[in-house]
């Protein structure tokens, strides 16, 4: 290359590197050596120079420029040599005249010099030659590496912007995980009120069971009544549900009519009917009793082994007129505050 850039260049010219350790030693033309820390953009940024400067030598001057300037150096030198050679033997004649023989001395001299500096250029060319074939087969070689430099950068590039979106998704997922994870904890706080709330309604619910069971038990056994009974109670018992049921004995008039038709059937007191609506109406009872602050009613306490009296007790039919009660047919029952007998007992004596 120092045949080729002037002085002022050769500071600038890479002749070439070495990578030793973590570190880049640079040789340059006019002799000077730097050393770099190693860095791989560094060391593309290097070829890079020196293919610059290869691409640029080969555009200033090729191989076959140099060796026609070789070959015209090579006929002035022949040239020379020849002419030198000959004005040597003539200057040695004896039979030229002086004058004769000092021209071609002097010829011969001049012919000398031309011939050593066409030489030393000669030598000049050969190197200059040498140093392109040189250039060249360095620039065949890096051009593969550059071009390989050049797909990785782009490579590179294409994972960084990978990698942008790479970063970008995480940071949406990562709002979005956020947004998950709040919802998650809004429906676990919702779930736990749900499940308190649905404990809640479960013990209402047993107890709304419990307190349901026994008017359930009692309508289901009226419902398993004779049509013909339930047919003479349809104005007074609603069976639709439980809460029609219990209405059935919300108020005197309907709790008499019940006794009352209790006691129009006693002539079958053995039947499973009667026995069943003796039964209920015992519910009822208590249940009328139960709505109100204070019970209004009480059942007679009439026992078997009483003595038979009219103005208390009805008298069955097949009873004795008189003598000891012998079986209770259907109790009676009267109000708490005034002992009125609202309906007498239905017994038997003998």
């Amino acid at each position: 290359m120092k045949y080729w850039y002037d002085d002022a260049t050769l500071d600038k010219t890479i002749m070439f590197y070495r990578k030793m350790d973590d570190s880049i030693i640079v040789f340059y033309f006019n002799g000077n050596v730097e050393e770099i820390k190693y860095n791989e953009d560094i060391e593309k940024e290097l070829i890079q120079d020196m293919l610059n400067q290869a691409e640029a030598r080969n555009a200033d001057i090729s191989v076959n420029d140099l060796k026609k300037i070789g070959l015209r150096s090579d006929i002035k030198l022949f040239t020379a040599i020849s002419v030198g050679f000959i004005g040597g033997i003539i200057a040695n004649v004896q039979i030229i005249e002086d004058t004769t023989r000092l021209i071609f001395g002097w010829t011969t001299l001049i012919s000398s010099v031309i011939a050593f500096l066409e030489e030393k250029k000669n030598n000049n060319i050969g190197k200059q030659i040498e140093e392109l074939e040189k250039y060249k087969n360095f620039y065949r070689q890096a051009q593969p590496k550059l071009e390989r430099y050049r797909s990785l950068e782009d490579e590179v590039a294409d994972l960084h912007r990978r990698e942008q979106n790479y970063v970008s998704r995480l940071e949406e997922n990562g709002s979005e995980i956020e947004h998950l994870e709040s919802t998650v904890d809004n429906l676990r706080k919702e779930k736990d009120a749900l499940s308190a709330e649905l404990q809640s309604t479960n013990e209402m619910m047993q107890g709304l069971k419990k307190q349901f069971e026994t008017p359930m038990k009692y309508l289901e056994l009226y419902r398993s009544l004779s049509s013909s009974v339930r047919s003479g109670l349809e104005n007074v018992i609603m069976d639709c549900n439980e809460i029609t049921f219990i209405a059935s004995c919300s108020n005197e008039s309907s709790l008499s009519s019940i006794w009352e038709y209790i006691k129009e059937i006693s002539e079958d007191s053995d039947s499973g009917d009667f026995k069943a609506l003796n039964l209920i109406f015992d519910y009822f009872f208590e249940v009328f009793n139960a709505s109100l602050p204070e019970p209004k009613y009480e059942r007679d306490d009439v026992e078997i082994g009483d003595e038979l009296d009219d103005e208390y007790y009805d008298r069955c039919c097949g009873s004795s007129t008189s003598g000891e009660i012998t079986e209770i047919i259907l109790k009676g029952y009267r109000s708490r505050n005034t002992g009125k007998i609202i309906h007498k007992s239905l017994v038997k004596a003998s």
